[in-house]
């Protein structure tokens, strides 16, 4: 019996300190100043820091965060992965939203398209956080209860910033100045389908 809890603790370190690799995108320009506090401590935006999370289940490693016109919005739509059909990154794209100036998706609305298989409890991200990020506590925070994203108690969250495991870096993974550079590939499952919905 305690050997099998000693193979389970030897999986679980492996399967934490393997890389992950992310190749994060995003053309947002945050223009609203009163949502300085979402930033992290390597001054990644909420939307880059979704971009990260998001782009871990793709098989290309990218997954791609618009900037939002009009009254748009975030949500899942034909994409439904472990990745992004859970609260931490919703949260982030609800600030990311936030911090364009336009209002945040409901959990409701955003996770309507998201497989039970795919869909996590409340303030939980189900795989390895990749390398070159850092989640905000904030993120983690259960606004799902309440159905809306509530920037109030999310900016008085003060706890540790979530990272990759250490020994988990990659020389190939792109800094914080590459990953906000606008790509030349093609969107990855994002359409504007109405004024009001981006697909993700």
């Amino acid at each position: 019996m305690v050997r099998m809890v000693f193979v389970r603790s030897l999986a679980i370190t492996a399967l934490f300190s393997v890389p992950v690799y992310a190749d994060p995108w995003t053309n947002v320009t945050c223009t609203n100043q009163n949502l300085a506090w979402s930033f992290n401590s390597l001054q990644q935006s909420p939307c880059l820091v979704a971009s990260y999370l998001g782009s871990v289940c793709r098989a290309d490693n990218t997954w791609r965060v618009p900037q939002l016109s009009g009254g748009s919005i975030y949500y899942v739509s034909g994409s439904s992965t472990k990745c992004i059909c859970t609260s931490v990154v919703w949260s982030l794209l609800a600030a990311c939203s936030l911090c364009q100036g336009l209002d945040s998706s409901r959990w409701t609305v955003y996770a309507n398209d998201c497989t039970t298989a795919d869909t996590s409890p409340p303030g939980i991200y189900p795989v390895a956080i990749p390398s070159g990020v850092a989640v905000p506590d904030w993120a983690y925070y259960d606004y799902v209860t309440a159905g809306v994203f509530n920037q109030v108690i999310a900016s008085q969250q003060a706890g540790p910033e979530s990272t990759a495991p250490p020994g988990a870096s990659s020389t190939a993974a792109p800094t914080a100045s590459t990953a906000t550079s606008t790509s030349t590939a093609a969107p990855v499952n994002i359409a504007l389908v109405d004024p009001t919905l981006v697909r993700l």
